[in-house]
């Protein structure tokens, strides 16, 4: 007799991102064996916990998946002190940083950041991003860890830019928490192609982001 189906609440911005990494009724998958009841988003706290952590733990086995999505089922427990820590930094690299890469690009041509791995900083599970502009020819590779932000720049063209200071650009950057080894190098003074950098605050990285596009955009 074939197993009776459990039944989990989701809401519905959960349910159409799993649809687009999982086939839900494939049946070497935990997830065909589920009946799913969508609930409204504004009431996406009554989600079936069991079920998010399905979903979160398939999503790290099969990264990379886009940034909104992970972060919907990767959310801090509310008695965590740096909960609200996740989703400013999410926004920063979503809404900020991204936004102003891709700034007066067709809507279409927009890639989302991506989370690549992932790492915990005071008990939260934050994600390492990467985001992607074809048309310039860059990666960047980044996290935060509630002390300072890392970055790998991966970029087709040379970077000569001596970015005022920002960032020491004779020293290698350490603790890379959850980047993959592929993505850690050396300083831009070895390769001004790839390297690894630190900065301390979002301001500094958003310039540092700034000053790498007005010189991919003017070369």
């Amino acid at each position: 007799m074939e197993d009776e189906k459990v039944t989990y609440r989701i809401s519905r911005s959960r349910f159409e991102d799993l649809k687009k990494y999982v086939d839900i009724n494939d049946p070497d998958l935990v997830f065909s064996k589920i009946n799913y009841s969508i609930i409204d988003d504004y009431e996406e706290d009554a989600s079936s916990p069991e079920l998010i952590e399905l979903i979160s733990n398939y999503y790290d086995e099969h990264l990379p998946i886009n940034i909104t999505s992970w972060v919907r089922v990767n959310r801090p427990r509310p008695t965590l002190l740096y909960r609200e820590g996740l989703a400013k930094q999410c926004v920063f690299v979503r809404d900020v940083l991204n936004e102003m890469l891709y700034e007066g690009e067709e809507e279409l041509s927009i890639i989302e950041p991506q989370c690549v791995s992932f790492h915990t900083s005071k008990s939260v599970k934050l994600p390492v991003f990467m985001i992607e502009v074809k048309k310039l020819g860059l990666k960047l590779i980044l996290r935060n860890n509630f002390y300072d932000w890392k970055m790998s720049v991966i970029s087709k063209k040379p970077i000569n830019d001596d970015f005022k200071g920002l960032f020491d650009s004779s020293k290698i950057a350490t603790f890379c928490e959850g980047f993959p080894e592929k993505y850690i190098f050396g300083t831009i003074l070895q390769n001004n192609k790839k390297f690894t950098i630190e900065v301390d605050n979002d301001y500094e990285l958003y310039t540092v982001v700034y000053l790498i596009k007005r010189q991919l955009v003017s070369n």
